[in-house]
């Protein structure tokens, strides 16, 4: 209990405390929380205009198994809460455009991420982003306002070449980087373990698999309207640090309350999560330098195309990730090389002020190079996303939007205040999360906070 504590306000002005104050529960780990409202800003920011005035948020006094600050990036305001979440504020407040954001995971290779609020990075995926309505909660599996879109079909194409479509694959999933795992009714997932030698899950619910199928060039293929994303064996395929050593596990599990697409999967898209346009536009990730645009109310989705040249998956071994930077060739002119590789001068720096494509200063973040001390001077609504994330450090650029660098944990993309639930056993770990289906949250929908 007690962890270190990550909200400290700046200056002489205090923020103004509300008498409410609430228990959060997740799957692991929960904190007790006070509302405050004052003025946000962003480390490393040094634009005033990103400065976010009279924002509500929680701040945890007391806390277990957590270790940062939680971002709540789903439905706001009159869908989810009675207040403005940080997607509402920066619309509201004209830091951005549209109430939309992108986001870049990267593979397990890279270990770092981008999001960026009204904002997106062409230089992170091969071909045009292809839209895919959001399904509204009335209509969705669970009435649960989420980010539900149509998956068409589920395949698998193993080193050989010759792919196999899995049956009755058609179905509403939603997109969740705050879960580590993806979840898809039983039967789909014994068959899918199958193909990997996987007779059934263990006593912790997960599949063991041979770890040589990281070192092979096999994918499983997610196919939706316009676009299919291929997710590398090297991405499904999970290495767990247990007392007996490294032990392998498909990063998919077993569930028929819903499908969810964890990380294991969006590792492999690239995602931009469009509230005001009410809908997401994905395409395949593949990692070829930095060149970042504003996201407009305006904007033709169907002629934003990315920089970058389709991955080789079928190059794909031990030594080599289709998806990360040493692998592209795109034609982004921004803060990337064209490899993806920082362009800094110093080399032992953690990070690195570069002048962007647009002519304005950006952080460009160090691979394997990040900041690890807790948020000081970012805060963010401690009860919004289903899972912890590090938020490293974020930048305004005028003319793109917001920029933040994440760790290699993902960012609760769900609706807030959803209890998560946990793969329990000696592998339980941090990173290994899940959501709880609606008849198992804690509250109502209209009473969920972010």
């Amino acid at each position: 209990m007690g962890e270190p504590e990550l909200y400290k306000p700046a200056g002489d002005v205090r923020p103004v405390e509300s008498s409410s104050t609430k228990t959060l529960r997740y799957g692991i780990g929960s904190a007790s929380i006070q509302y405050v409202t004052d003025t946000v800003g962003l480390a490393g920011t040094v634009w005033p205009d990103a400065l976010l005035q009279e924002v509500q948020f929680g701040v945890a006094f007391d806390t277990s198994d957590e270790f940062s600050g939680i971002l709540g990036i789903g439905h706001g305001e009159n869908v989810t809460i009675r207040y403005k979440n940080m997607i509402d504020q920066l619309a509201d407040q004209g830091v951005t455009q549209t109430k939309a954001f992108s986001l870049a995971l990267g593979s397990k290779s890279e270990q770092e991420g981008a999001i960026i609020f009204g904002g997106l990075d062409t230089s992170k995926f091969t071909g045009t982003l292809q839209s895919q309505p959001i399904i509204p909660a009335s209509d969705s599996p669970d009435g649960v306002p989420r980010y539900w879109i149509a998956m068409q079909s589920l395949s698998i194409t193993p080193p050989s070449g010759n792919t196999k479509q899995y049956a009755n694959t058609s179905m509403d999933v939603f997109l969740d980087s705050g879960a580590t795992l993806t979840l898809l009714p039983t039967s789909l997932a014994n068959a899918i373990a199958a193909d990997f030698g996987a007779d059934a899950t263990d006593s912790n619910g997960f599949y063991p698999v041979d770890c040589q199928f990281n070192n092979q060039s096999g994918t499983l293929n997610f196919d939706f309207t316009g676009v299919t994303i291929r997710v590398p064996y090297r991405e499904i395929v999970r290495e767990i640090q247990t007392s007996f050593g490294v032990q392998c596990y498909l990063g998919i599990s077993p569930s028929d309350d819903f499908a969810l697409l964890g990380d294991t999967m969006l590792r492999s898209a690239y995602a931009v999560f469009d509230q005001t346009g009410n809908a997401i536009h994905m395409a395949q990730y593949s990692n070829c330098g930095s060149n970042e645009q504003e996201i407009t109310a305006q904007m033709d989705w169907s002629s934003v195309k990315g920089d970058c040249q389709a991955p080789n998956f079928e190059a794909a071994n031990a030594d080599s990730d289709p998806l990360a930077p040493s692998n592209g060739t795109g034609t982004g002119t921004g803060t990337g090389t064209g490899t993806g590789a920082s362009d800094s001068t110093d080399s032992s720096a953690s990070t690195a002020w570069q002048r962007s494509v647009l002519g304005q200063w950006v952080l460009v973040l160090q691979p394997q190079k990040i900041h690890s001390e807790p948020l000081t001077a970012l805060p963010v609504p401690v009860e919004g996303a289903q899972r912890k994330d590090q938020i490293l450090d974020g930048i305004l650029v005028p003319g793109v939007g917001l920029r933040l660098a994440v760790r290699d944990e993902g960012l609760g993309l769900d609706e807030p205040d959803v209890p998560r639930g946990a793969a329990g056993g000696p592998l339980e770990a941090p990173a290994m999360r899940t959501v709880l289906p609606a008849a198992e949250r804690e509250g109502k929908a209209g009473e969920m906070e972010a």
